[in-house]
């Protein structure tokens, strides 16, 4: 999966989750461990590295909030799937162009 993720894309940007936080929730902490998140991190590097690849980790803070458009913050709640700008910007919130 990650090597396909490499030599589709010139450049992969992923969240820099701290997966030590994460499992700190004891409800998830089974299924964020299970998910193999540090694995799959590890593997993009390393097939980045070797493929001449970009890959970029980018801080979690406000990347749904942050308008891909104009750059506002638009507060949502976890539960809001659509971004909505009042500048016309309309996205799925989990949307690659974010």
């Amino acid at each position: 999966m990650a090597r396909c993720v490499i030599s589709s894309n010139d450049v992969v940007a992923y969240e820099d989750l701290k997966v030590r936080n994460l499992v700190k929730n004891h409800c998830l902490a089974k299924s964020i461990n299970d998910a193999g998140w540090y694995q799959f991190r590890q593997w993009l590097e390393r097939f980045g590295a070797k493929m001449g690849k970009i890959t970029i980790a980018v801080s979690p803070h406000y990347t749904s909030q942050e308008c891909s458009n104009c750059k506002a913050i638009v507060k949502k709640s976890l539960s809001t799937r659509t971004h909505k700008c009042a500048c016309g910007c309309e996205l799925d919130r989990e949307c690659d162009s974010f």
